[in-house]
């Protein structure tokens, strides 16, 4: 998988983008477990709580058991599998 460097610049978002975000699992509470790399980490800090984050993948990937969190990490509005958008319900 080809990622930007460690230095590039992060591109602007606005309040109501929506950003695709790619994930080795999924949690049904939207937590992620990504590459390790941390761009999209740090791109969705930057940007804030006003854009939407959806994680992609297959429905395998979308798990019942909890994943791990740190406090830098961002939970998903939703994940997209080729079955369809799951919703995360926000408690």
């Amino acid at each position: 998988m080809r990622v930007p460097p460690a230095e590039a610049p992060l591109q602007s978002l606005r309040p109501g983008d929506l950003v695709l975000v790619p994930g080795l699992a999924f949690d049904r509470a939207g937590r992620r477990l990504g590459r390790g790399g941390g761009h999209y980490d740090r791109a969705l800090a930057e940007a804030g709580s006003e854009v939407v984050a959806i994680g992609v993948g297959y429905a395998f990937q979308l798990l019942d058991e909890d994943l791990p969190e740190e406090a830098h990490d961002r939970r998903m509005a939703g994940v997209l599998t080729e079955r369809g958008l799951w919703r995360v319900a926000r408690a």
